[in-house]
Parts: C-alpha cells; sequence; structure tokens
C-alpha cells in the first residue's frame, strides 16, 4: 500500500516531536509512513481473517 501524498504529511505532522525523528529525509519519512500503514493493514486483515472463520 502507498499513502497518498496528504496521508504521508499528516503522518509527519504527528510524529514531528519524536526524537530524531526531524533527522530523517523526506524519503525516509514516506517509507516510515507507508511501512506502518502496511503494518497496520496486515493486523486488520488478520483481524478479519480470525473474524470470519469464528476464532477456530
Amino acid at each position: 500500500m502507498k499513502l497518498k501524498p496528504e496521508q504521508v504529511k499528516k503522518f509527519i505532522e504527528i510524529n514531528k516531536d519524536c526524537e530524531g525523528f526531524q533527522n530523517l529525509s523526506s524519503k525516509q519519512k514516506e517509507e516510515i509512513a507507508n511501512g506502518v500503514a502496511n503494518y497496520f493493514l496486515t493486523l486488520f486483515r488478520i483481524h478479519r481473517r480470525i473474524k470470519r472463520e469464528g476464532g477456530k
């Protein structure tokens, strides 16, 4: 999944106060944002699959 530029900007705005975040390049920040989005998308898919299978 690739986030839209607006979503990446929002991610950067939310995390601007994190220690060391300012030292990263724009490309690195975008990669982190996309990685986080993919992580949570994977968790959601796992959750949905477990729910569909009835918790077996």
